[in-house]
Order: structure tokens, then sequence, then C-alpha cells
């Protein structure tokens, strides 16, 4: 083992960032397609929850085997990973909405607001009837924005979640392995 290296240790979050960015767009992936197939939504969820594990396990290996690495470090290392990642699936996102998407987010969200089931919902949530009206204003407010708009919006809740993603990993991280 050596002493910390800053630049290796940035290097090194940046091909973390990828295999967790990798995660991310799967997870985005089975998100889209779980609007109209269930199972897929599931996958979604693990896939996202999988991944802060899978960014501790990798700052442990890079722990155990490269340098020494205290909380702080554990940490910033972290925080680079889940920004190289929400990098990469920033850059998966827009190419969906640039090229895939085509208005199927919107109108899968449309579907779902007008079923039966969800204006039942929606009348019990806000009995005042206002819920219609706010709900209207929200998909005219999607169906306006642009593929970057859509893109820059969700990269921002991922630099938000990132951070305190960063956090979990960084203490998952720091559980000492049992021999």
């Amino acid at each position: 083992m050596t002493n910390f290296n800053y630049k290796q240790a940035r290097n090194q979050a940046g091909t973390y960032g990828f295999v967790i960015g990798s995660l991310w767009i799967a997870s985005f992936g089975c998100y889209m397609a779980g609007l109209t197939t269930p199972f897929l939504s599931h996958l979604c969820i693990i896939l996202g929850l999988f991944s802060p594990f899978v960014a501790a396990m990798l700052i442990r290996k890079y722990k155990h085997s490269v340098a020494i690495l205290n909380f702080w470090k554990t940490w910033w290392m972290a925080l680079l990973i889940f920004m190289y990642a929400t990098l990469l699936t920033a850059a998966g996102q827009y190419v969906y909405f640039r090229f895939i998407d085509n208005g199927r987010m919107l109108n899968a969200y449309t579907t779902l607001f007008e079923s039966p089931e969800y204006q039942e919902l929606l009348q019990q949530a806000t009995p005042n009837g206002e819920g219609k009206e706010i709900l209207s204003q929200a998909l005219e407010l999607m169906g306006s924005m642009t593929p970057i708009e859509l893109t820059f919006e969700l990269m921002f809740s991922n630099l938000i979640l990132g951070f305190f993603l960063s956090i979990i990993t960084a203490l998952l991280a720091q559980i000492p392995n049992r021999k």
C-alpha cells in the first residue's frame, strides 16, 4: 500500500463513477420501461438502491489494495464517484429524451393521471378539487420542456442525491472487513 495520491484517487473515482453511472442509466431505462411494464419499475428501484453498496465495495477494494483512506478521503472519493456517475447518467438521459422518447413519458404520465384509480386518489388527497388543476399545469410544464431542460432537472436532482449517497457510501466503506 502507498500513501494517498489525490490524482490517482480521482482517476479511480472516474472509473468507479462509470460503473455507478452505468447502473443509474440501467435504472433510468427500467424506470422508463416500467411506466408501461410494472416489473421493470421494481428492477429500477433495486438497481438504484444497489448503487451505494457497489460504490462502497469499490472504495473498500481501493482502500485495501491501493491506499489507506480515512473517513474524509473516503467521503471525497464517494462524492467524486457520484458526480462522475451523474455526468454519465445525464448524457444517457439526454440521448433518451432527444432521440428515443418522442413524448412517450408525457403520454404515460397523462394516461396514469387520467386513470380512475388515480383520480379517486387525487380526490381523496385534495378534497377541494385543486389537485386536477395542479396536475394539468404540471403536465403542461413537462410537455413544454426541451430535452436539455429535462436533462438538467434530472441532473440537478442526481447531484443532490449523490451528495447524500456519498455520505452513506463513505460510512459503508468504513466498515472493517471480517476475516
